[in-house]
């Protein structure tokens, strides 16, 4: 008897302990509760920046600045997850509208390399390429750039307003601004 409860002891007390924490079922739906609760205050994180921006029209750099932190924070934090191209694409735009142009076409240039298949990938490609002909033509090749995406576009999207678009501006990469402007202005009409 004596030998059975030696036996016993050790046998209870493994079930002692593995029964006073969740079962691996129970955690994993923890963890997961507590993954959503995180995603679902970034959300809310984006939802109140993008609030204040539309109440203010004039808002100003931190009020932009905390949007953008907002977007990237959720794409840096959920790469995979289907509204990542979307935060990235608006932070993009709040990057632009602050003359921030190299970080603009960062988080483009991020779309157009992972998120192939989002529903606004042609609007990213158009805005990288304008972006780079406009205001990055000599930041690391950047007309060059301009160049491939208004090609590509032109390629993809064949018939598109982007595509018709793209083959015209195309032309004028490196091209300066004043042989445009004596091209499109009259000698007469100069200096008026």
């Amino acid at each position: 008897m004596k030998n059975l409860l030696l036996l016993a002891l050790p046998v209870c007390m493994f079930m002692t302990v593995t029964s006073c924490g969740p079962s691996a079922a129970e955690k994993a739906k923890q963890d997961s509760l507590a993954a959503e609760h995180v995603k679902d205050s970034m959300r809310t994180n984006i939802e109140s920046a993008e609030k204040v921006l539309k109440s203010n029209p004039n808002s100003g750099a931190k009020e932009v600045n905390t949007a953008i932190k907002a977007y990237t924070d959720f794409a840096n934090k959920y790469p995979s997850d289907t509204m990542t191209p979307e935060y990235l694409l608006r932070a993009s735009t709040r990057f632009s509208a602050i003359g921030n142009f190299s970080q603009s076409v960062a988080l483009l240039e991020t779309i157009i390399d992972q998120h192939k298949d989002f529903k606004r990938y042609d609007d990213a490609l158009w805005l990288a390429a304008n972006i780079y002909a406009e205001y990055l033509p000599t930041v690391n090749h950047g007309d060059e750039r301009a160049k491939e995406l208004y090609s590509f576009i032109i390629a993809r999207y064949p018939g598109s307003n982007y595509a018709v678009q793209s083959a015209e501006l195309i032309k004028y990469i490196g091209v300066p601004a004043d042989s445009l402007y004596n091209a499109v202005v009259p000698d007469k009409d100069k200096g008026k």
